[in-house]
């Protein structure tokens, strides 16, 4: 995502394959977002609002869900004892 709101910015040339490429990955990921916010053209510099979005959106999916598997990890009683002299 960082590499798209990157060749984003400047206007880089979508025909690139390289361009192209990460266009195509990122897509599928920002399409569920493209109603919200508009982006914003000035002289050929694009800033995609978007991409920013979904990235703090997947980050903090990403966290609530390392949070699940971490509360759901069993622990042991000895390690539970040191918690609590904490």
């Amino acid at each position: 995502m960082a590499f798209r709101f990157v060749l984003k910015l400047p206007g880089v040339n979508a025909a690139a394959v390289f361009t192209s490429f990460i266009y195509g990955v990122t897509y599928p990921f920002v399409t569920p977002f493209l109603i919200i916010f508009k982006i914003t053209q000035v002289e050929g510099v694009i800033f995609e609002w978007i991409t920013l979005l979904v990235m703090l959106a997947y980050i903090i999916v990403g966290m609530a869900i390392v949070k699940i598997f971490v509360v759901r990890r069993t622990v042991s009683t000895p390690e539970a004892a040191l918690k609590l002299k904490e």
